[in-house]
């Protein structure tokens, strides 16, 4: 799915080949086949370095009040699933729930409160963020589903900046829609393949009319790296969490 890194052309003529010398058979090599013939190739723009750099750098775990929080407990192995290489291991205790419930309930009241144009304000930042960091989720995006990355930047990414554009607009409008109004606290319980789209399909929307969110996805790389960017976008504490793993999950549906 990715290109490797740091690949050299295999060559059948010396290095430093000028215009003007002859190749192997006595013919002179032209100006554009020295050039091409010395070429080596740089980073793919597809690695998956960006992302496994960021994977890396995170002490991963449910994200709670704006960070990660790492529990203790079993620990979710997480794969690359278009080569099948494991990528993390996130600890998944289900002990975090309580603690994404109670930041719930000190944001929701500011968040379900706030004007419709002022929640607009913080999700179009979202989904500038988003586009700003539209390679590095669609890498990411490869990494958990498989799909090719080309197909993951060139439909993914464009499905999901749309449906962040729909979503944010009732942000907007809500004032003047009936029986829009803030429920409180949403729980998001997501498919075992869950992708971006879907993310913002089921926690947008909940956002735009001025709930808080707690997701739980199965594939929880994409949904930790979306809060992530949340909070970069400016997105207030508590607003959105995400708890990983079955426990967190029946803790959640038991609720």
């Amino acid at each position: 799915m990715f290109g490797d890194e740091n690949v050299t052309m295999n060559k059948q003529l010396p290095d430093n080949i000028m215009a003007g010398d002859e190749d192997q058979n006595g013919h002179f090599i032209s100006k554009e086949k020295a050039i091409f013939q010395n070429l080596e190739y740089s980073s793919a723009k597809e690695s998956d370095s960006a992302a496994m750099s960021w994977i890396n750098s995170q002490k991963l775990g449910d994200f709670v009040m704006n960070k990660m929080i790492q529990g203790s407990g079993d620990m979710l192995t997480v794969t690359n699933r278009s080569n099948d290489k494991v990528v993390a291991h996130i600890p998944t205790s289900g002990g975090n729930v309580g603690e994404a419930v109670k930041s719930g309930r000190e944001a929701k009241e500011a968040w379900g409160k706030m004007q419709g144009h002022i929640r607009a304000r913080h999700l179009y930042s979202v989904t500038r963020e988003v586009q700003k960091q539209g390679k590095l989720l669609a890498v990411m995006e490869c990494i958990s589903t498989g799909v090719a990355v080309r197909e993951c930047k060139n439909v993914m990414l464009a499905n999901l900046v749309q449906t962040l554009y729909h979503f944010t607009g009732w942000a907007e409008l809500s004032p003047e829609v009936k029986d829009c109004q803030s429920r409180g606290i949403v729980a998001v319980l997501l498919p075992e393949v869950d992708t971006l789209t879907q993310i913002a399909q089921q926690v947008v929307p909940a956002l735009a009319a001025g709930n808080c969110v707690i997701v739980s996805p199965s594939a929880p790389l994409p949904a930790l790296l979306f809060a992530s960017l949340c909070v970069t976008a400016g997105l207030p504490p508590g607003v959105l969490s995400v708890v990983v793993g079955d426990k967190a999950r029946q803790v959640l549906q038991c609720d």
